[in-house]
């Protein structure tokens, strides 16, 4: 034990105690799982997300989208989150399919040509009359860059899709 009152030297503190219930136990894979950015849906298994932050925070952040019907950016819902279904990559890295307009990104945002991917994922963007409606978006990303070139997926002439 050393002067404050610590036994050993680990790190445990009384908030790190394992749980004992399955209460307890389910509300610590939510918490495992908020932290990694994976999500449980029961129709999908485990999916990664990213949370869309609200402005009033130094750590909110929000996209770009550009809607092909109108060619307006708009911004997704505050509070909602994107979500990236199991094969998500479309092309680039880790895919055989390679990115049409590699060389436009790299001139354009910079980062390693080999980083670059091509991924799908599903949010929520505020329609012409207020309402949230759950899109299909594309984007590029790269580890060195973040996200750009955000855009709802059109199919049909239609942006929307339907919520499960």
């Amino acid at each position: 034990m050393d002067g404050l009152g610590n036994i050993g030297a680990g790190k445990y503190t009384p908030a790190q105690k394992i749980p004992k219930t399955v209460a307890e136990t389910m509300a610590k894979q939510s918490e495992i799982l908020a932290q990694s950015r994976l999500t449980y849906d029961e129709k999908r298994g485990i999916i990664e997300t990213e949370m869309i932050g609200r402005s009033v925070g130094a750590k909110a952040k929000n996209y770009d989208v550009l809607n092909p019907k109108t060619r307006e950016l708009v911004h997704l819902v505050e509070g909602s989150r994107i979500e990236k279904p199991k094969n998500s990559i479309m092309a680039g890295k880790g895919r055989e399919r390679q990115i049409d307009c590699l060389d436009w990104l790299v001139d354009k945002y910079g980062g390693t040509p080999s980083e670059w991917q091509k991924v799908k994922g599903f949010g929520y963007v505020l329609d012409e009359y207020g309402e949230e409606r759950r899109v299909e978006l594309h984007w590029y990303e790269n580890p060195e860059v973040g996200k750009v070139e955000m855009k709802i997926k059109e199919r049909n002439g239609e942006i929307y899709i339907d919520d499960d």
